[in-house]
């Protein structure tokens, strides 16, 4: 909360006098009971007798009265994208939406005179509705993906499935961001203050610190405006004099809008991948998959780039400000702006500059005391949880999350189209691996680039150019882990090489007694792609039967008309094929210019193709 006078509204506009409070248990206000006055205002002695009546109030750290302590559901501060923050003073009050509780599960401190609202919704929403909204999503991308996979059937997959997936599962995450019905209770001055009752209202002020301490935690919303509002410092300080051990949560504003950028990003980009990937044959995908998903990193960083750099600005910014920060000089309050004259009344309005230092002292020992521990405490606080990283790393595995929605994805294929769980769970694995692991990694050694370089260019030219050399370079960093990982693991020769022919049975087990040699089958959907020719369909079945379960090593039968003059021409499909990932499998050669085309030289006899196995 940000007020900048007890003689005003708790929502920015406060400019009135403090008006009169019932009589409570707990204190006796009647000496804060301000009578209309004539325009030449108050005499300095009044004046100082309320000065010291508030001081006294703010420094006990009570309650007027137990009914003062309320919460509110988080759910409707947030409802219709945060309204109850986007309407200020000016809109309806919400006091009804506020319950009596013995305690607050957390206290929302933030600026009202914050110019960025929608990034402090959004920042909230994230806090607030972000799990939530990952678990929906991806409910829903399992589910759309089950239902676009064809039944237990070798038939193509639904073209772009994976894509109509992701948009599910982006659909589904951003509504259940905006609408989900959060109850955790916190306290929001705008509901949990009266608006309209100037009773209830200044009560709701004159309590605000000592509600410090009742609250388990305290929200505070950064923004470079936060530790020059001095009532927002007021509040600061009661909590860290309350709960000194305290969780004290920092969540600057720009975290909301660049959590929310970074998923967009991520699901936009693989689900482009996914669609130029399905037109690309298979031999050439995993290259082709290489330097597409590194080019989509480079052109949707570029954004990501900019909202990195402006982060570490403001961060910067204010830890500048928390090192050097004196209550006396960086703290405004309205007050003193308008040197302690209503503008719109005339009325002599006296200074909470002076209640609150006076608060200060008996808190901290002097307000120079409370200045050590914000550039002490905060200012480490601070750089701990902002300063280190562009997210935490919770944020940045839920941003990142439509990664994991791939990986299902490969798994259900692997799982129903090739029939082999193994490489489903391994494939799983992998991408679950990437998005837990490698990117975090990877995201915390390229923040140091836009750390290193976060001032601003002094043209507009040059800061495209920097923002593009940003993005460049963490996909050339994708890229090079994307393609180590394919030459160190997939380089291990885990798939043997398969040759078949046309032979009959009886021959088969003829030749194969004479120069038979193994080779690795991992699905049967390798199998398949061998006895795809037509000469091998009417034993297919058979085929299949026999080979038991998966992974199966298979027999390497020489062609038809075998003879020791064609053993070079095996060891020599054998070297063509290398230590790679590749299979060998079997389709009708015409003649021997495909076969060239197949980058193996054969006879008319050897039918060989290659296959990617993915």
């Amino acid at each position: 909360m940000d007020s900048d006078s007890l003689g005003s509204e708790a929502v920015p506009d406060e400019k009135t006098a403090i008006p009169k409070i019932e009589p409570c248990a707990a204190v006796d206000p009647a000496p804060l009971q301000q009578e209309p006055i004539d325009q030449e205002g108050l005499e300095d002695d009044e004046i100082q007798t309320r000065i010291d009546l508030l001081k006294d109030l703010l420094v006990r750290l009570k309650v007027t009265r137990p009914e003062v302590v309320r919460v509110t559901q988080a759910r409707h501060a947030l409802w219709r994208f945060g309204r109850a923050l986007r309407e200020g003073h000016n809109g309806p009050d919400r006091y009804h939406q506020s319950e009596v509780r013995r305690q607050i599960a957390q206290f929302w401190s933030h600026s009202w005179r914050g110019k960025n609202t929608v990034s402090k919704i959004l920042l909230l929403l994230v806090v607030y509705n972000g799990l939530p909204a990952v678990l929906v999503g991806s409910e829903a991308f399992v589910s759309v993906r089950i239902s676009l996979q064809p039944e237990f059937e070798l038939r193509p997959i639904v073209p772009k499935a994976a894509a109509w997936s992701m948009l599910a599962g982006v659909v589904l995450s951003s509504l259940t961001l905006l609408t989900w019905p959060s109850r955790r209770r916190v306290f929001l001055d705008r509901i949990c203050i009266h608006q309209k009752d100037e009773r209830l209202k200044a009560e709701g002020m004159l309590n605000l610190a000592a509600l410090l301490k009742y609250s388990q935690s305290m929200l505070v919303c950064w923004d470079p405006s936060y530790m020059q509002r001095m009532w927002c410092t007021v509040e600061l300080a009661a909590y860290l004099k309350c709960h000194p051990e305290g969780p004290l949560i920092i969540r600057p504003i720009g975290w909301g809008p660049c959590t929310i950028a970074g998923f967009l990003t991520v699901a936009i980009m693989l689900a482009v991948a996914v669609i130029l990937l399905e037109h690309f044959e298979s031999q050439a995908v995993e290259a082709v998959n290489s330097f597409v998903f590194a080019a989509s990193v480079m052109v949707f960083m570029y954004f990501t780039t900019a909202v990195a750099r402006a982060h570490f600005r403001a961060a910067s910014t204010v830890q500048d400000q928390l090192r050097t920060f004196s209550f006396r000089n960086d703290t405004r309050c309205y007050c003193c702006s308008v040197n302690h004259v209503n503008p719109k009344t005339g009325q002599r309005m006296f200074c909470d500059r002076q209640a609150i230092s006076g608060c200060l002292e008996h808190w901290f020992g002097s307000d120079t005391a409370f200045d050590a521990v914000v550039q002490q405490d905060v200012s480490a606080a601070f750089q701990r949880g902002v300063m280190s990283c562009l997210l935490p790393y919770a944020w940045l595995t839920g941003a990142t999350i439509p990664i994991a929605w791939l990986g299902v994805d490969r798994g259900l294929r692997n799982l129903w189209y090739n029939r082999d769980s193994w490489l489903a769970f391994s494939n799983l694995t992998y991408l679950l691996s990437m998005w837990l692991g490698t990117i975090p990694v990877l995201v915390a050694l390229w923040l140091r680039i836009p750390r290193r370089f976060q001032q601003r260019r002094s043209t507009r030219c040059r800061e495209v150019m920097l923002n593009m050399a940003c993005s460049v370079l963490i996909g050339i960093m994708f890229l090079v882990v994307y393609l180590t990982h394919f030459a160190i693991v997939e380089s291990i020769p885990t798939y043997g090489i398969v040759t078949c022919s046309t032979m009959s049975p009886d021959d088969q087990d003829a030749v194969c007694d004479r120069s038979g040699c193994h080779g690795k089958l991992r699905t049967k959907k390798d199998l398949e792609d061998i006895l795809g020719g037509p000469e091998w369909r009417k034993r297919k079945q058979e085929l299949l039967e026999a080979c038991g379960r998966w992974p199966y090593e298979l027999k390497i039968f020489p062609p038809a008309g075998f003879d020791e003059d064609m053993e070079e021409d095996m060891e020599t499909t054998e070297e063509c094929m290398g230590d790679g990932p590749l299979i060998a499998t079997f389709l009708a050669a015409q003649d021997e210019q495909e076969l060239a085309q197949r980058r193996c030289s054969s006879s008319r006899h050897r039918q060989t193709a290659f296959l990617r196995f993915l």
